[in-house]
């Protein structure tokens, strides 16, 4: 069973994460938006599907990053990661990709350490398109879907599929102080 609370929690520290890592092309108005199972808004020929996990004895999180390809795709990801857009293809891309859902997922998870003792994260992986339908094999406690744009142009979904184990309840809270704390890893300077 997974409660109101936790729920509410894991969206925020994902949406947290979501507008601090995309700080950095702030010039530009973005939204997250939660999405129903239904298409999306907008169909790119080319889609990337990324899976990682968050995982603690108590639960999973099954995290489906679908990743649109296109021009403002790939030059908003060039900024976040700060890479040259002209080189920012084939598996080079691919590459950015798992590192961009590696951010993202590096800061729930750390958040969570608040929390959890043993939680971990595995390395991204990329599956076949098709494979996002079959999120129902997951057989998630809850699961939510976001898309992020940029100025009215959608970059990526975000699908959470949270596993809770048999006879287990999740119920937890992100207190306010965690919530709006800086990032961490940053170099400052006196």
């Amino acid at each position: 069973m997974i409660t109101e609370n936790a729920i509410a929690a894991i969206r925020g520290l994902f949406e947290k994460s979501v507008r601090e890592n995309i700080a950095c092309i702030s010039e530009n108005n973005y939204e997250i938006r939660e999405t129903m199972d239904g298409p999306v808004r907008f169909v790119a020929e080319n889609r990337n599907l990324i899976a990682l996990n968050i995982s603690s004895y108590m639960f999973r999180i099954v995290v489906l990053l679908d990743c649109y390809i296109h021009a403002a795709t790939v030059e908003h990801l060039a900024k976040i990661l700060r890479i040259p857009d002209k080189k920012l293809e084939g598996e080079i891309l691919s590459d950015a990709q798992g590192e961009f859902i590696n951010l993202l997922c590096g800061a729930v998870n750390r958040n969570l350490c608040t929390e959890f003792r043993h939680v971990g994260m595995s390395t991204p992986f990329f599956l076949d398109i098709a494979c996002s339908s079959y999120v129902s094999i997951l057989n998630p406690t809850h699961a939510q879907s976001f898309e992020v744009a940029i100025n009215d142009l959608s970059l990526f979904k975000l699908t959470l599929c949270t596993c809770v184990g048999n006879g287990a309840t999740l119920n937890f809270h992100m207190h306010r102080s965690e919530q709006n704390e800086a990032s961490t890893g940053e170099l400052e300077l006196f």
